[in-house]
């Protein structure tokens, strides 16, 4: 539902976020004229959702030629990491036209809270170059919310001996949240019990163990569903880390 102008530089005020927002049929659109030639969304934003099941959110967005002489020519467009892009459906604008460029964001069941991409815009108007940037954005809303990450770590992994890692599992809604499909790969385990209910508004400690039997890149995970909150919300928690052999062995 999405970003990266790089996160943590881009905190869009709501005032310039609303100056002049039209709602469409994929989201919001916040539409300022890019330079004198040439107007383009500075950020389309799905809102909040729950993690679609296709994990793809689609938008279109409309380049058009606002400059009173000469053509608008589309030079270039590159999304951000985690974006395809379709060909715009015309590449060279007259005053008042419009082209059109269809955006597809990628999202992941390791994803939560905010995401944002960009999507970088070049376009030449009677010799000027212009560089425009367009922000995605989407908030997914998780069943539950899973830290201080949604992957599990093992740094200190050693072949032959068991490893912990701790993960919290917050329920933030009014309704019991059930662990259902629980499935672990590679030597993972954890204290998570297939069909446990966690209570509203409560947080539970998962400890996940795993005893690597090589040395090497260690992989694995565990997948669920949690039911109760809404939709049916799947998960897929990757575990990474480094396993060493025993000090002399």
């Amino acid at each position: 539902m999405v970003l990266n102008m790089h996160s943590l530089v881009l905190r869009w005020s709501l005032a310039v976020m609303c100056a002049a927002c039209f709602l469409s049929p994929h989201g919001v659109h916040a539409q300022t004229p890019t330079s004198t030639s040439v107007s383009i969304p500075t950020i389309h934003d799905w809102g909040t959702m729950r993690l679609p099941s296709s994990l793809t959110l689609d938008t279109e967005i409309p380049i058009v030629n606002v400059a009173r002489s000469g053509a608008v020519s589309i030079v270039e467009i590159k999304p951000g990491c985690g974006c395809t892009k379709t060909d715009p459906d015309r590449t060279v604008l007259q005053p008042g036209d419009t082209s059109r460029v269809k955006i597809r964001l990628n999202v992941t069941t390791s994803q939560t809270g905010l995401i944002q991409k960009n999507v970088r815009i070049r376009t030449a108007h009677m010799g000027d170059t212009v560089e425009s940037n367009m922000m995605l954005q989407v908030t997914l809303q998780r069943a539950l919310t899973i830290g201080p990450s949604l992957f599990i770590p093992f740094n200190d992994a050693v072949v032959g001996r068991s490893s912990t890692s701790e993960l919290t599992f917050e329920n933030t809604s009014d309704a019991v949240v059930t662990i259902a499909d629980l499935v672990y790969d590679q030597d993972v385990t954890s204290d998570l019990m297939p069909n446990e209910r966690i209570a509203p508004h409560s947080t539970r400690t998962v400890r996940v163990s795993v005893t690597p039997k090589a040395p090497g890149q260690l992989y694995g995970g565990m997948r669920f569903i949690a039911r109760g909150n809404g939709d049916d919300d799947s998960f897929n928690l990757p575990v990474y880390g480094t396993v060493t052999k025993v000090a002399g062995k």
